[in-house]
């Protein structure tokens, strides 16, 4: 960003990318028939935005979207997106870049309906393979290859094409692992083509209980540029000195530090792998503990609530079919603050039994699903989660937020109401 604000002493454009900025932190909680949301960005306030950097730079910018599929916001994004394309008079000179991994899956349904109803404006570019049909980009990779990876030297360079094929993740695990000789080479290189990625899993099973501790949160609550003295970055770390970072660098477990990193996905998926399989401190056993402490600060629809109820609700995939029903009616609850309520699953957890500082979110989700019923005529559902929002506001009596939502449902669907 200050690489294009240029000098800052002239003021003006500087204010004015601020004060854009500050509108895409400050905005207000939105009500939807009665739902309780999170700030989302409105479309206005990123094409300010977007208005200001090109005035300021003189050139288009690029807003990107970077894995996209995994948005709490998905339906939202792709809703102003179609406004980009249906109005693009409105907007400045600027192009918009979604990266989707599919995984050879269909793509979501909202970035399907772009591509549907925008043919010509909006368009799929599908990445395959790396391309080495050119002979100089071959001689380049296998020139970089002699030296960088100490293994490569004396290798020939069909060979070393060959272990390679189209896979950029090859590269990235020579790169990481530095294998010594053509044996160790051709190990690492099946690793990657399997998607599987050893250095991680032989890493993580040299840690003490401790640090495998604080790595399995990070892989359930990535950091990314989360500053370390923020307080989301305290919350993930469990109140452990960022120091446990470096450890976990220095052991091999962190591709990087800036920001705290497992590297690429598939290497993250290889580590939540191996710990679903270690019985030491299996992944199940972290689920409830993390999924409280992010449920804790959201107490209403604070801005500042924003990145623990992202974080938890991506937290949902993990606990499915792993016995976790609290995190997962936790996860639950946090997705309805971005507008995405379903049925909380939470007839088998006792109302007592949910803590008392989790409560306040417990009850938001409730009565966002509940609201949602009540919209679709889904009276079925309604009903349930009135009962279960009843229950919880009488174990928790004491939790104000509890008690002014159970106050507030009590005027949708009064005691008794069929």
């Amino acid at each position: 960003m200050a690489a294009l604000l240029g000098d800052p002493a002239t003021g003006v454009a500087t204010h004015a990318v601020g004060t854009a900025l500050e509108s895409l932190v400050r905005a207000a909680g939105a009500v939807t028939s009665g739902g309780i949301t999170l700030p989302t960005v409105q479309i206005d306030q990123v094409r300010d935005l977007l208005t200001v950097l090109h005035e300021v730079s003189g050139r288009r910018p690029v807003l990107i979207l970077d894995q996209w599929e995994k948005s709490t916001q998905l339906d939202h994004e792709a809703g102003g997106i179609d406004s980009f394309l249906r109005n693009p008079d409105r907007w400045p000179p600027c192009h918009i870049l979604a990266a989707v991994r599919d995984e050879g899956n269909p793509l979501p349904a909202p970035v399907r309906g772009i591509l549907r109803d925008h043919r010509g404006p909006a368009e799929e570019m599908a990445l395959g393979g790396m391309d080495l049909g050119d002979a100089g980009e071959r001689d380049r990779l296998t020139h970089l290859l002699r030296v960088e990876i100490p293994g490569a030297g004396d290798v020939a360079d069909e060979r070393l094409l060959a272990l390679v094929g189209d896979h950029p993740g090859v590269l990235h695990q020579w790169r990481n692992q530095s294998p010594p000789d053509e044996p160790a080479l051709a190990r690492v290189a099946a690793e990657a083509h399997a998607g599987r990625f050893r250095d991680v899993e032989r890493a993580l099973d040299t840690l003490d209980d401790s640090l495998l501790a604080l790595a399995i949160r990070l892989m359930l609550a990535p950091l990314d540029d989360h500053p370390l003295d923020s307080r989301f970055a305290t919350v993930v770390l469990g109140g452990r000195p960022a120091t446990g970072l470096e450890r976990l660098k220095r052991a091999g477990v962190l591709d990087s530090l800036t920001p705290p990193s497992f590297g690429h996905p598939k290497r993250l998926e290889t580590a939540i792998r191996w710990t679903d399989a270690e019985r030491r401190l299996p992944l199940r056993a972290h689920l409830p503990g993390l999924a409280a402490d992010l449920a804790r600060p959201l107490r209403g629809t604070s801005p500042d609530g924003a990145p623990f109820a992202a974080a938890l609700a991506a937290l949902g995939p993990h606990c499915r079919n792993r016995g976790a029903p609290l995190a997962e009616a936790l996860s639950m609850a946090a997705a309805s603050l971005f507008g995405r309520p379903t049925a909380l699953p939470v007839a088998g957890l006792a109302p007592a039994a949910i803590p008392p500082d989790t409560a306040a979110l417990m009850s938001m989700g409730l009565f966002n699903t509940l609201v949602h019923a009540k919209d679709e005529g889904d009276t079925t559902r309604r009903d349930a989660q009135l009962d279960e929002l009843r229950a919880l506001a009488a174990a928790h009596p004491g939790e104000p937020i509890v008690a002014t939502i159970a106050e507030r449902l009590e005027r949708i669907a009064p005691s008794g109401a069929g």
